[in-house]
């Protein structure tokens, strides 16, 4: 459980540290094509709890904040 970057139990999603970086690259350069970039704002809404650091982290790596 060490290596778990983010656990929900209620849905039983979890997330490790390597899942994370490799998720929020491929994100983040999604994002960079459809636009997002340094100081741009995300507003986003869920109710998944490893998905709100994930798309934190993918906003921060583009220079954007949330």
């Amino acid at each position: 459980m060490l290596n778990q970057f983010q656990v929900n139990v209620p849905s039983g999603k979890s997330l490790t540290f390597a899942q994370a970086r490799i998720e929020s690259q491929k994100v983040a350069s999604a994002l960079a094509r459809l636009g997002f970039k340094k100081g741009d704002v995300m507003f986003f809404v869920t109710y998944e709890f490893v998905d709100i650091y994930l798309i934190q982290l993918e906003a921060w790596m583009l220079g954007g904040s949330v």
